[in-house]
């Protein structure tokens, strides 16, 4: 993701560091952790949780920030079938980019709400519909076309539609490759944050 005809990579990097930098939680849950992109703006968080379904990606997440000790859990799961081991309103802001088009984001969605604090923001990250572009981006790296089989288009509309959440914001991104990312602040509907 960080080719530099995608630069996906730095771009979810910069959206991380804005939304630490904009909510200031104490908690931080991250689904799709992977080995840790942007995990160096966390730091003033006490608490942590890295998912992944690598426990690799989790294992390398853990030795680049060994700094931030025991603040960093990392949680080896499968999102659609495991149970995720967090109490019920205790994470301040939930990231999940480029995440929810490869689960079953149906069921992980009233998971997600009830983890959410009061208040609590699910800062989401998807790529917008391209008719020009293969939804994995075009690279020399041919395991990454494995990723199309299963990815599925997500839109905000349909999160919203839920139930679960209402929309707070939405800010675009276009990357070199023309692909557009549309970063998407949520509060839980129980939570009703004010504007």
């Amino acid at each position: 993701m960080s080719h530099h005809d995608v630069q996906q990579y730095q771009c979810l990097n910069s959206i991380t560091k804005k939304k630490v930098t904009a909510y200031d939680p104490n908690s931080i849950l991250i689904f799709g952790a992977c080995t840790g992109n942007g995990f160096e703006h966390l730091g003033s968080a006490n608490e942590i949780y890295a998912v992944d379904i690598n426990n690799n990606y989790l294992q390398v997440c853990k030795k680049r920030y060994h700094y931030l000790g025991s603040k960093l859990k990392c949680i080896c799961a499968d999102v659609d079938k495991d149970i995720i081991p967090i109490s019920q309103h205790s994470i301040e802001l939930v990231i999940c980019h480029l995440f929810l088009e490869y689960v079953n984001w149906e069921k992980l969605l009233p998971k997600v709400r009830d983890m959410l604090s009061t208040p609590g923001i699910f800062n989401v990250v998807l790529q917008k519909e391209d008719k020009k572009n293969s939804f994995v981006s075009d690279t020399q790296i041919n395991s990454l076309k494995l990723l199309s089989q299963f990815a599925h288009i997500v839109e905000a509309k349909q999160i919203a539609d839920s139930g679960c959440f209402e929309l707070l914001s939405s800010d675009l991104y276009s990357m070199p490759n023309g692909k557009i990312l549309e970063s998407l602040d949520f509060c839980s509907k129980r939570t009703q944050i004010r504007r």
